[in-house]
C-alpha cells in the first residue's frame, strides 16, 4: 500500500505566539536573514512583538544578530536529535546534586554532554541571584570553547582529539582547527588532566566564565560534565578554591548516583 501524506489541519486551540516563533524559525532556515521589520510584516504583528519573538530565538540559539542588526539562523537550527535515550535518566539522577551545588555556591550550574566535537547543555539549575548566569538548556556549542567541553575532551586520547578536530570528518562538519590552534588545545587539555578541572574565561561568550569537571558512569567512561557558570565580573569567586571543592563534591555525588543505578552512557562519539 502506497504511503499517503496525512492532511495537516490547524489545531483546535492554536497558540499564536508559538506559531509565530516556529514560523520565524522556518523563515530564517529557508529564506535567510531577517530584520525586525521583515519579521513583523511576514507575521502581521507589531514591530515590538516581532522584536520580542526574535529575542527569544536568540536566547535559545535558534537565531543570532549580526552587526547590521539582521537576524540569521542560529546553531540550534538544523541540529539533529541527540538520539540517546539515557540522557533523560542522566538529568534525573544529576538534578538534585546540581540543585545542591547551586545552593551552596550561589551560582548557576549546568550539566552537558559531548556529541562529537560539540557540547549540548541538558540541564541548568539557575541561581536566584539576579546577577547570575541564565538558563543554558538546549544550547549547542563547540566543545573547545566551553569548560565542560574541555573537561570531556581531556579524557580522550590525543589521537581521538586529532580525529575530532583535525581529520577529514572535522573538515566536513566544520569543526576542523588549524594545527596552531590544535597545539594550543593540546597544552590546555594537558593542564586539565593535571588539575582535574577545566576553565572557560570569556571563551564561549563575552562576560561569562565557568569551571567544569568530567562525570564518569559506572564503567568509568566520561559521559557528561558538570559546570559552575559565573559572570566574568564575579570570576574572583572561582579563585578562592571553595567553588572547585563544591564542584568536585557535586561531581562525585553524581558519579555515585550513576553507579548506584547501574547507569551506562555512550561517552560521546
Amino acid at each position: 500500500m502506497r504511503d499517503v501524506p496525512l492532511r495537516r489541519e490547524a489545531p483546535s486551540y492554536p497558540i499564536a505566539s508559538v506559531d509565530h516563533a516556529l514560523t520565524l524559525i522556518q523563515l530564517l532556515r529557508d529564506t535567510g536573514p531577517l530584520r525586525v521589520a521583515d519579521a513583523a510584516s511576514e507575521l502581521g504583528v507589531a514591530h515590538s512583538t516581532a522584536h520580542r519573538l526574535l529575542g527569544m530565538l536568540v536566547f535559545r540559539d535558534f537565531a543570532f544578530q549580526d552587526e547590521e542588526r539582521r537576524y540569521h539562523p542560529g546553531p540550534a537550527v538544523g541540529q539533529r536529535p541527540i538520539g540517546q535515550p539515557w540522557t533523560r535518566e542522566l538529568c534525573r539522577l544529576a538534578r538534585p546534586h546540581l540543585e545542591r551545588l547551586t545552593d551552596r555556591v550561589g551560582e548557576t550550574s549546568n550539566l552537558m554532554i559531548r556529541v562529537g566535537a560539540r557540547v549540548r547543555f541538558l540541564l541548568t539549575v539557575q541561581s536566584l541571584d539576579g546577577g547570575a548566569v541564565g538558563d543554558r538548556r538546549g544550547i549547542v556549542l563547540p566543545a573547545i570553547y566551553t569548560a565542560g567541553g574541555r573537561a570531556m575532551l581531556a579524557s580522550l586520547s590525543p589521537a581521538s582529539v586529532e580525529t575530532l578536530l583535525g581529520g577529514e570528518r572535522a573538515g566536513r562538519s566544520g569543526d576542523a582547527l588549524p594545527e596552531s590552534e590544535r597545539a594550543r588545545l593540546r597544552r590546555e587539555l594537558a593542564a586539565v588532566r593535571s588539575s582535574g578541572y577545566a576553565r572557560n574565561l570569556d571563551d564561549s561568550e563575552l562576560g561569562l566564565s565557568a569551571l567544569a569537571m568530567p562525570v564518569r558512569d559506572g564503567e568509568t567512561r566520561v559521559v557528561a560534565a558538570v559546570a559552575v557558570a559565573v559572570r566574568s565580573s564575579r570570576v574572583a569567586r572561582m579563585r578562592s578554591g571553595r567553588v572547585v571543592e563544591e564542584l568536585r563534591s557535586c561531581r562525585d555525588a553524581v558519579e555515585d548516583a550513576l553507579a548506584a543505578e547501574g547507569f551506562h552512557g555512550s561517552g560521546g562519539h
